[in-house]
């Protein structure tokens, strides 16, 4: 049997440690390194104007997982500008 999609009121009911985490395992799950690059630019900005106590959350999130594919290439696109 197929996994259930989320709902709304799932993403609803998540905290902000849990959303951020599936935020950036779905990104982690592109496969094109362009389209991978630019949302992480686009997720990592908008989060810092926005959400800086969320942002903080990415920062510690990359920083406990730097071996990870997500932080490594997110770091080289920031690079990449």
């Amino acid at each position: 049997m197929p996994a259930q999609r989320l709902t709304y009121d799932d993403a609803i009911a998540f905290s902000d440690p849990e959303l951020v985490e599936r935020l950036w395992s779905r990104i982690g799950d592109i496969e094109d390194d362009h389209i991978y690059g630019d949302l992480c630019l686009f997720v990592d900005e908008l989060t810092e104007r926005q959400a800086p106590q969320i942002a903080r959350l990415n920062i510690e999130r990359t920083s406990a997982s730097s071996s990870t594919r997500t932080s490594r290439r997110c770091d080289s696109a920031k690079r990449r500008g």
